[in-house]
């Protein structure tokens, strides 16, 4: 995604003001960083840094593209940082499980047990029957 490297690299260069302090925060030389910004106001088709031997300043679509950029790569962080949080959510609630008396106490009973044990906030149900039953008219998750 060169695209999201740009905009970091962007923000980088906008933060520090410089290309010399771009290319030191970067370790990249001098000529690298001037070399990589030429090849993204061509990309772009836009001027973003006014430059003269003294000063650097964002021109006015450069200041958009920092700002929405910034937006983007927050976004970007945001999701990725709520899928991390979600990987370790443990499950919860109620399960409820329909199984014969021979298998559900041989097989189930013992497999539920560790499951409920390994994922705290889940409430595990077992109820052996002789006969199946009707999984949905009797509430049950799994038989």
């Amino acid at each position: 995604m060169a695209s999201l490297d740009d905009l970091v690299f962007f923000q980088q260069l906008a933060r520090a003001r410089s290309l010399t302090e771009t290319a030191r925060a970067l370790g990249l030389s001098l000529s690298a960083v001037s070399k990589r910004l030429k090849q993204l106001e061509a990309r772009l088709g836009v001027t973003l840094v006014a430059r003269t031997t003294r000063k650097m300043t964002l021109t006015p679509e450069g200041e958009r593209y920092l700002a929405r950029g910034t937006l983007i790569l927050e976004e970007l962080g945001e999701l990725e940082s709520t899928l991390a949080d979600t990987q370790g959510e443990a499950l919860g609630g109620p399960l409820r499980v329909n199984a014969t008396f021979g298998f559900g106490r041989a097989h189930v009973a013992p497999l539920l047990s560790r499951f409920c044990h390994a994922n705290p906030g889940l409430q595990g149900w077992l109820e052996l029957t002789n006969f199946p039953v009707n999984l949905t008219e009797q509430g049950f998750d799994i038989g």
